[in-house]
């Protein structure tokens, strides 16, 4: 099992993957140019995020799609829905 570890220091943010730094992905997607970050929602926390699940996860088709919409913010729940 991968072990992530994150730390803030005067240089900002590491975020570390069994020791070695973690990849942003950005060649896959890229929401800021300002590194990772936490703590409130905004475009470092999502790069982040998606810096891990792509790393977890690889690369697979419904992945991608899922991640796509979760990052720009859209719903796949219904708000439609007992109407």
């Amino acid at each position: 099992m991968k072990r992530y570890t994150g730390e803030r220091t005067i240089d900002g943010i590491s975020v570390l993957v069994d020791g070695e730094p973690l990849s942003p992905r950005a060649d896959r997607l890229k929401l800021t140019d300002y590194g990772f970050e936490w703590s409130y929602e905004g475009p470092e926390p999502s790069q982040l995020a998606f810096a891990i699940l792509f790393d977890h996860l690889g690369n697979p088709p419904r992945q991608r799609a899922s991640t796509r919409a979760s990052c720009s913010g859209s719903s796949p729940i219904s708000t439609t829905a007992g109407k």
